[in-house]
């Protein structure tokens, strides 16, 4: 009878131990998910930031559209140096947001500044067509006297192919005007300090269907900008 109850009883004891066994491997299971659940949200918000970062910083490199909005052409060696490359100094600004040096406000910088010696000459970095002409402060056409682009003073833009237009900014001279049309490499015009501007240089914009990028985009596959 005794080693009946003491069987009856090891099997009870049992039985009550895997219940208690199998419910501590449950409510495991259970953290266990709920943690995994948790780094994988944690994993998908990162990503989404992430993400962002990439999209932030894409926008700020290459502009509205990002790194998808550049032709394949763009780099391709078909363009030329803005500037004669004897007289490239650095590049003094980049583009992108920065300290306005007249308002200490951040603002965005649409294109590159390019230091260089005085008055030198400016060209075309492609064939293309001047869409938008401003004559530098001062400039007499016909008789009549102009004042220049409030911000850029002297001021020229440039239709190239496949979407891709120019900016040239704070000329003293233009040698083209509007509609003129032009070829890689031609002078159309003079570095100077027109416009709102702290010192002489050339302020240099590329534009891809309308929409900014950055320059640096291009320039740094030429020669000069192993200079800077």
């Amino acid at each position: 009878m005794r080693n009946h109850i003491l069987v009856t009883l090891g099997i009870l004891l049992s039985f009550l131990y895997f219940l208690f066994f199998s419910n501590t491997l449950a409510e495991q299971k259970q953290e266990l998910v709920k943690s995994s659940t948790n780094q994988v949200t944690e994993l998908e918000n990162q990503i989404e930031l992430l993400t962002s970062q990439v999209s932030d910083y894409e926008n700020t490199l290459y502009g509205v559209g990002g790194a998808s909005s550049i032709p394949e052409n763009l780099t391709t060696g078909d363009f030329v140096f803005p500037i004669a490359e004897e007289d490239f100094l650095r590049y003094s600004s980049p583009y992108g947001l920065r300290r306005s040096p007249f308002t200490n406000i951040l603002t965005q910088h649409e294109g590159v500044d390019i230091a260089t010696v005085w008055r030198a000459q400016v060209v075309s970095v492609s064939d293309g067509v001047v869409t938008e002409h401003w004559p530098p402060p001062g400039a007499v056409i016909n008789g009549t006297v102009f004042r220049g682009h409030p911000v850029y003073g002297g001021v020229l833009r440039i239709r190239h192919d496949n979407g891709l237009e120019t900016l040239y900014a704070h000329m003293s001279e233009t040698f083209v005007n509007q509609n003129d049309i032009v070829s890689a490499g031609e002078v159309i015009g003079r570095v100077g300090n027109t416009g709102i501007s702290t010192g002489q240089h050339l302020h240099f914009e590329i534009f891809i269907n309308g929409d900014t990028v950055n320059p640096m985009v291009y320039l740094s596959e030429l020669p000069e900008f192993e200079q800077n």
